[in-house]
């Protein structure tokens, strides 16, 4: 953890923690010192317990659909651990689908409308650039862009890629 990204709370607790140790060598000795700084370490050093994590809502080119991800970082049993599930929403907020995308969440990735239409992109370090289409009644469905659409494979990697400069910068 950088000192940037300390809170408060945990500055205080540091300089708590310095002084109950400190005030344990001049009471009860060294070995006892050192049995309080060991597990103040363990308590103050144990990471947080994983949150799922939920991108805000992206509105579609035409504003009648929304896009979010999730991912599950809480239930390392799930199938979908870990991984980038995309969510599509209705003008009002009903949830219409939801796919694996099957991008892991431990790499970058950015997730998106295309430009001018309502695909939904996502540029991942780990799968690459994937494109979905909505199908009626309204779903998402996955487009094979690398084996039979060269043009669209290349609009989708650049705006792939314009996503995750503008995530990442």
């Amino acid at each position: 953890m950088d000192a940037a990204s300390e809170t408060p709370i945990r500055k205080k607790l540091r300089w708590k923690i310095a002084l109950v140790v400190a005030g344990a060598v001049l009471v009860c000795g060294i070995g006892t010192a050192i049995i309080i700084w060991i597990v103040a370490f363990m308590v103050f050093f144990s990471p947080p317990p994983p949150i799922d994590v939920q991108t805000s809502e992206i509105v579609s080119p035409s504003g009648n659909y929304s896009v979010y991800a999730s991912v599950n970082r809480s239930n390392k049993q799930a199938s979908d651990y870990a991984e980038v599930v995309i969510h599509l929403i209705d003008a009002n907020g009903n949830e219409l689908d939801a796919v694996n995308s099957g991008a892991g969440d431990f790499q970058k990735w950015a997730l998106g409308w295309m430009w001018d239409t309502d695909e939904v992109v996502l540029c991942s370090s780990d799968i690459g650039t994937s494109l979905w289409q909505l199908k009626t009644p309204p779903s998402l469905e996955e487009v094979d862009i690398y084996h039979k659409e060269r043009d669209r494979e290349n609009a989708a990697a650049r705006r792939g890629m314009e996503l995750k400069k503008e995530k990442y910068h």
